[in-house]
């Protein structure tokens, strides 16, 4: 939003219309403030001042993006691998817990039967932990938001190098910088829909 409205390519609708509609939630209220806070920007863009206005954007705009996505697809990548992990560990205890018992009914009953309290919770508590484990792995989708955040970040690493290494003129710099905030937007899109559709009702 505001790369675009330095470059003079973003404007507001009309508040109620059905582009920009009365805020009625906080992000979107937190958005229209954000734009007036911003205030009209000033002054003109020349030639000399393009590769400037250019690299700034990269710089503080597209970098930081980038650095995030990447972040959060490795901070996605390494939960899921470990809530893989606590899973796959409970059952095997499970497992071992019932072999154990197996070979206790064969060789030491009275040793199994003094200790059949422990036997019922590795059985049965230890796989309904699991369960519970791998069901948070798979509502969460924590493989497809690490792939969703590294392709977003591959996107605008492409977009911020363009904007670095093309000629500086001002319609090519603008439809870099609104390339990149459709990647980020598609990218919030698809994270909102995908999390709309996840139902907590215990019901």
């Amino acid at each position: 939003m505001r790369s675009l409205k330095m470059l003079g390519l973003a404007a507001p609708d009309p508040p109620g219309t059905n582009a920009n509609p009365v805020a009625r939630r906080w992000f979107d209220w937190y958005a229209t403030a954000v734009w007036r806070a911003m205030g009209c920007p000033a002054g003109r863009i020349g030639p000399d001042t393009v590769q400037a206005l250019v690299l700034t954007i990269a710089e503080h705009e597209l970098v930081p993006q980038i650095a995030y996505n990447r972040s959060a697809a490795r901070q996605a990548e390494r939960l899921d691998h470990r809530l893989e992990m606590i899973g796959l560990s409970l059952f095997a205890l499970a497992l071992f817990g019932c072999v154990v018992l197996l070979l206790g009914f064969w060789f030491a009953p009275l040793w199994v039967k003094h200790n059949s309290n422990l036997f019922t919770i590795v059985s049965a508590g230890l796989p309904a932990i699991g369960t519970a484990v791998v069901g948070i792995r798979a509502q969460g989708d924590y493989v497809g938001s690490a792939m969703r955040s590294e392709q977003t970040a591959q996107v605008l690493e492409q977009i911020a190098d363009r904007l670095e290494r093309e000629p500086r003129n001002l319609p090519r710099a603008g439809d870099l910088v609104e390339q990149a905030a459709r990647a980020m937007h598609a990218d919030l899109d698809e994270w909102r829909l995908l999390n709309q559709q996840h139902d907590l009702s215990v019901g």
